[in-house]
């Protein structure tokens, strides 16, 4: 029987990029400069073949070159191609299938998309696209900007063939023609080795962008109304499929109703077949069971995750599978493909580490401006505390922003700066600050909005109303239709989804994720016993992650991180000029700036305190830009700002 083939690793040490006196001998073989050695002495759960495999990426967001100051995830891009080839010679040797599956999200996190200024992602594309995927979709991030649309459309989907596909989401030609954001709607193919015949689908969560008219999105709710689809289902019904597979940007979790939703709509099809959902965006592991032959796997993010799965048998009347989420670096990877330093790494793995460094340097993403004292985390310390980003930011950073006209400094109110904390994308880490480093923290370029002289007692609510909002849509109620206003319309007219303030690890959390690899801080963990102490005190921290099979699906087995939720929005505050009043106790006056993406956010809750429309109406004929300078002033110059002036080398 070929399921529950285990490998084990030939070789227990290496040392990438530093020479070390192994058992083997001298060894002298290349990662990327800088970047920190995984531990080889860390415990590996080994993975298990059958007949059919899968390896899964998603949520990317141009993490090509690896995370150089965390040892866990040290990997790059080059690393990672020569893994899936290795992998698929353990495959064909057998004679069972792998399937290499992505779910989207390549831009925006990381110099190495973000840097270029032509156009995000020119390099990063040409780096993820150098590997082989068997089923891969698009995700939001590649839907923002139309230029990136396009470039993702006419460069990376060519590359990809039949293999790229976007069920519900299409591409406006120049002639104003909608087709499929990919080479197809579906893709029906036979494995290699098995000759599974397979449907393979890729589905995008509800979403609107806001300033791209090049793409067009059908909901999952509406996709399984319209007639082509039903037809592809009944064409099938009697084709002998084995398998079913949905390439999905969107969660895993039952707490997101989509998959649900289109799941229980297969099944009126094909109430015996296997699915298998593979999905992301909310950057978290997952493993869902949805029934006896279906299931769903989310492999992370950030390049920290690669996802494995393998199912036993496809006509057994309960799937058995072996889940596993492998870190990002060399050491898994040359466990789980039986590799030694002296037979890993492939001629297209090395060309493509090349490749990264040549863009590393030409973009200059080494440059330093000095040296983080501490570690500073957005999720892994309570907020407000003196090691979280946020408490940070507030604190030190939003402060740093200047109007673009100067005259607006003078007005001797006070100010308060407000941005979501969904901006604010990942940690940063003690250690040199440099030009990726502000992608990395936030890569957005947001343009700021100004309301001027609102009340103390009006300006001084907005955080805790924003704050006291749960990932609900809230429907805003149109009561007054004789407004004009663009920006009225917008927070009048659309349900506002709270969630979308947050990163989506704090989205998974609020949206009351049963299972979830982060413990927040205060539950009932469970201790190690004493006889585990110095085994646990050894171990490393990373994550630690519970799903439907339980608690083993980690390859490297790590202390758990503790998770402490974040606000919607955090604020800085200066008070102004003048604040100290005359004795009639005039109200202090305060102007209120606000990154330009939460508007409709910050009027739903000047609505919520004021009450009375008209006087809302006068505030929103007062909006205009504070500074719209959005590549000189966004937070991660004004985060690089600051390290120049008080962390300089």
């Amino acid at each position: 029987m070929i399921y529950g083939i285990t490998l084990i690793c030939l070789t227990g040490v290496l040392f990438f990029g530093y020479n070390f006196l192994a058992d083997q001998g001298f060894v002298t073989v290349e990662q990327q400069v800088g970047s920190k050695l995984p531990n080889f002495a860390e415990e590996l759960r080994n993975l298990r073949w059958g007949p059919l495999n899968f390896i899964h990426t998603t949520d990317t967001h141009g993490w090509y070159a690896g995370h150089m100051n965390q040892r866990s995830y040290s990997a790059d891009w080059g690393d990672f191609i020569s893994f899936t080839e290795r992998m698929h010679e353990i495959a064909d040797f057998f004679g069972v299938d792998l399937l290499v599956i992505d779910s989207g999200d390549k831009h925006d996190g990381n110099g190495l998309s973000d840097a270029t200024e032509e156009l995000n992602g020119v390099y990063s594309s040409r780096i993820f696209a150098q590997a082989k995927y068997d089923l891969l979709t698009l995700g939001n991030h590649e839907l923002y900007v139309e230029a990136v649309s396009t470039h993702e459309y006419t460069h990376v989907v060519p590359i990809y063939g039949d293999a790229y596909v976007s069920t519900n989401v299409e591409y406006k030609l120049d002639n104003g023609t909608f087709v499929p954001f990919g080479n197809g709607k579906y893709r029906i193919f036979e494995t290699k080795n098995q000759k599974f015949k397979i449907l393979g689908l890729g589905i995008l969560f509800d979403f609107t962008p806001s300033n791209n008219d090049k793409v067009r999105i059908t909901p999952i709710k509406n996709l399984i109304q319209q007639d082509w689809f039903k037809e592809l289902l009944e064409d099938n019904v009697d084709s002998n499929l084995d398998l079913i597979v949905i390439a999905g940007h969107v969660p895993v979790s039952r707490s997101w109703e989509e998959l649900d939703e289109l799941h229980n709509f297969l099944r009126n099809y094909f109430p015996n077949l296997p699915i298998q959902y593979f999905g992301g965006h909310s950057h978290i592991r997952d493993f869902t069971i949805f029934d006896n032959k279906a299931s769903g796997l989310q492999s992370g993010r950030y390049c920290e995750t690669v996802g494995w799965l393998s199912i036993e048998s496809l006509t057994a009347n309960e799937l058995q599978y072996d889940r596993k989420y492998i870190d990002f670096n060399i050491h898994s990877f040359m466990h789980h493909s039986n590799t030694t330093e002296f037979d890993f790494s492939t001629p297209i793995g090395i060309g493509v580490t090349k490749e990264i460094a040549k863009y590393v340097t030409e973009l200059e993403l080494k440059e330093s401006y000095g040296v983080v004292p501490r570690n500073f985390l957005v999720n892994a310390s309570p907020y407000p505390s003196k090691g979280n980003l946020l408490s940070l930011l507030s604190e030190k950073i939003l402060i740093r922003l200047v109007p673009k006209d100067k005259s607006l400094e003078t007005t001797g109110n006070s100010r308060i700066i407000i941005i979501n904390t969904g901006s604010i994308r990942y940690d940063l880490y003690k250690g040199p600050f440099t030009k990726n480093s502000k992608y990395i923290v936030s890569p957005f370029q947001n343009k700021w909005k100004l309301i001027s002289s609102v009340p103390r007692s009006i300006a001084m609510k907005i955080e805790p109303v924003l704050n006291n909002q749960t990932y609900i849509l809230r429907k805003c109620n149109n009561n007054d239709n004789d407004h004009d206003h663009k920006v009225e319309a917008s927070y009048l007219q659309h349900n506002l989804d709270f969630s979308n303030l947050l990163n989506p690890i704090d989205q998974a959390f609020v949206k009351k994720k049963e299972k979830r690899q982060f413990e927040e801080c205060n539950s009932n963990e469970e201790k190690p016993n004493l006889f585990d102490y110095f085994t646990f005190k050894a171990l490393t921290y990373g994550y630690v992650t519970e799903d439907d099979m339980g608690y083993d699906g980690d390859d490297t087995i790590h202390k758990s991180l503790n998770y402490y939720p974040s606000p919607n929005v955090i604020q800085s505050y200066e008070p102004g000029s003048d604040l100290i009043t005359s004795q009639n106790e005039i109200e202090e006056l305060i102007d209120v700036v606000y990154y330009d993406f939460i508007e409709p956010y910050i009027l739903f809750a000047m609505r919520e305190i004021i009450g009375n429309e008209k006087d809302v109406e006068e505030y929103i004929n007062r909006i205009q830009y504070y500074n719209d300078l959005n590549k000189e002033y966004n937070v991660g110059m004004l985060l690089q700002g600051y390290v120049e002036e008080n962390w300089a080398n």
